[in-house]
């Protein structure tokens, strides 16, 4: 029961999240965005490690672990995250929901075809959803740009491209976390050395003139807005680690997946000027996570 109220939390510290990028990447580009809550995030992990005992187990990794993890880091929050945030910058939170639950038809798929996992009748269905659910929140794009009260213009094309990438980097990551930390006990050491690599990469190319111009012209609202996803997304993965020591992977799996629902409810309260709540986008965003949910059972 514990754990499974802990992944709802999680699910909705994520749903709340994508409402605040939405918002935010008006003052601060999700470049800002992943560098600032990368960095925020690594020293918090390691001392989570080590209250866990698991910084103190660190020799129980080999060292191929460690650059798969690394690997993962960087699929994960550059190639995941900051494509998430660049196509919620572009097309909405919404919009962005049903694309996202793609990463999880294409770890299904390489669950079936690299690690043999078994194929069912209810796994079938969960497939065929996630793959109708984009078609049908998309099934009107004329109509999309005329329907924002706010008049905030929608990049379908650039939305598309980067909920692709998104897609697939987090896929590929899943699979090579689970390759390495199945099993160890050893999933916040796993978080700290991912967020680490990510954050070593993205500190780096700070180094570069056009990136250092860009941070000295930030705004008091970009802090504001770094600390709010730096909180949101730190909270949402302790409480998600959290939930697989206490749950089933696959209940907490299925869960998180709500994170479209929480998504849903929070884009409404908060950026429902910025957002599109048609019909066909609402059924979307509930086809994927329905399908989201079946595929992990």
């Amino acid at each position: 029961m514990i754990g499974a109220l802990l992944a709802l939390a999680s699910a909705a510290t994520l749903g709340l999240n994508t409402a605040i990028v939405r918002r935010g990447v008006r003052w601060a580009p999700p470049y800002y965005l992943i560098i600032f809550s990368l960095t925020a995030a690594v020293p918090v992990f390691v001392v989570l490690a080590f209250i866990a005992g698991q910084g103190q187990r660190a020799g129980e990794l080999a060292m191929s672990d460690y650059g798969l993890l690394c690997l993962a880091g960087v699929l994960n929050f550059i190639g995941g995250r900051y494509s998430n945030f660049m196509a919620i910058q572009a097309i909405g939170a919404n919009l962005t929901a049903p694309l996202r639950t793609l990463s999880t038809l294409i770890s299904a798929i390489l669950g079936f075809t690299i690690l043999n996992e078994e194929i069912t009748d209810l796994r079938l269905l969960g497939l065929a959803l996630i793959i109708a659910a984009p078609l049908l929140a998309f099934s009107r794009p004329s109509q999309m740009k005329i329907e924002l009260k706010s008049g905030t213009k929608l990049k379908l094309a650039k939305g598309f491209s980067f909920s692709g990438i998104a897609s697939i980097s987090y896929a590929f990551s899943n699979l090579l976390l689970g390759y390495v930390l199945s099993g160890t006990g050893m999933s916040i050491m796993g978080a700290a050395v991912a967020h680490a690599a990510a954050a070593t990469i993205m500190l780096a190319t700070l180094t570069l003139p056009r990136n250092q111009r860009g941070l000295a012209v930030l705004s008091m609202n970009s802090l504001y807005v770094f600390l709010l996803v730096s909180v949101a997304m730190i909270s949402a993965q302790i409480l998600r680690f959290a939930a697989f020591e206490r749950a089933p992977v696959s209940v907490v799996s299925a869960l998180i997946e709500t994170v479209a629902f929480f998504g849903l409810g929070f884009a409404y309260l908060i950026n429902r000027e910025h957002e599109l709540f048609s019909r066909q986008i609402v059924a979307g965003v509930a086809l994927a996570m329905v399908g989201a949910i079946v595929l992990t059972i």
